[in-house]
This record gives structure tokens, sequence and C-alpha cells, in this order.
């Protein structure tokens, strides 16, 4: 049985929805291995397929991440609104 869990992420300035496949990652990720948090970011491999009707009009698209290569961590610090 292939583990894998669907996420939502950002590709460029669009939202996407893409299964992870990475086993490994995502077995350690379940064990808290590993740390992500809102507005880290992950560096993938990532399958994109597309099926594509008759008229070649784009009918869906699907993302794959195949490896997690590395967790990217935000590092912006947003100020209070009491900083000078």
């Amino acid at each position: 049985m292939k583990l894998s869990m669907r996420w939502e992420l950002r590709l460029g300035k669009r939202n996407i929805q893409a299964h992870i496949e990475d086993v490994d990652w995502l077995k350690r990720f379940q064990a808290r291995e590993i740390d992500v948090r809102p507005g880290d970011a992950l560096r993938c491999d990532v399958t994109q397929e597309h099926l594509i009707g008759h008229d070649n009009e784009l009918l869906s698209e699907r993302y794959i991440v195949t490896r997690v290569r590395e967790v990217l961590v935000n590092r912006y610090n947003q100020g209070s609104l009491f900083d000078s």
C-alpha cells in the first residue's frame, strides 16, 4: 500500500492540491521529526500531469510530490504594531 497525503501548496501565486508520495519524509513528518509551520516552504521534486481533451483543452491537472528535499523555514518576522 502506498502512503500518500494530499496537501494544499502554493506554486508561484497559485494554490494547488498535491499528493506527497515521499513515504520516508511523510513518516518522519508524522512522527514529528520534521517541523513544518505556516509560511514555510518545501523544496521538492514534483511531477505534473495534464489531461488534455480532443480540442487541446486542459481538462485537469495533477501534481505529485515525489521527493521532499528540504523545508525552507520562513525567517520573515513581522514586527508588532507597537515596535518603534
